[in-house]
């Protein structure tokens, strides 16, 4: 049996999903999803109940909405998963998205999920992927022998340009280290 590829993420609203997981943040651990199902369920009702707020006007500058208290109806931000080509299993690998938000790749359809707060009695230490990690030690090299760089983070100038206000900045943050951590 083959490996499976290393499981990605692909951070597509920054914003979004930053301020999704400072929702999540805040919410009684026995609520927290258990299934990547269920998170990307919470993340889509998430950005259907918010995406308008957080990109308008005073919503822009205040704190993170809350989690919506149950499901959110309609089309925008719809949540799938897209089994690899050929696999035909029961569990296959694919892809889970919320589009136009957040994309994992690399992973079972039905696959466990463990959200948790690191505190002075516990910590979490998330190790790189080996494949993904090696990939961008070939980069760094690449980048070093031709004199060019890794891309800066996208939310980083569009801050300092005056076009992210603060907050947005914070969300776009969290939005990245929680999707890119170790990667």
């Amino acid at each position: 049996m083959t490996t499976p590829p290393d499981v990605k993420y692909e951070t597509l609203s920054f914003t979004i999903t930053g301020a999704f997981m400072i929702a999540l943040s805040r919410v009684p651990p026995t609520s927290y999803p258990a299934t990547v199902a269920d998170f990307m369920g919470l993340l889509g009702d998430y950005a259907r109940s918010t995406a308008a707020a957080l990109e308008t006007g005073a919503g822009r500058l205040m704190r993170a909405p809350d989690l919506p208290p149950g499901p959110v109806s309609g089309m925008a931000f719809p949540v799938s998963f897209t089994a690899n080509p050929g696999d035909t299993s029961a569990d296959p690998l694919g892809t889970w998205e919320v589009a136009g938000v957040l994309r994992l790749l690399n992973l079972r359809q039905g696959a466990a999920m463990q959200v948790f707060h690191n505190t002075a009695d516990q910590i979490y230490l998330r190790l790189p992927e080996p494949q993904n990690i090696a990939d961008k030690e070939d980069r760094a090299i690449q980048h070093d022998s031709e004199e060019t760089r890794f891309e800066n983070m996208p939310f980083i100038a569009p801050y300092f340009e005056g076009d992210l206000t603060s907050m947005e900045f914070v969300w776009a943050n969290v939005g990245d280290y929680t999707t890119r951590s170790c990667r």
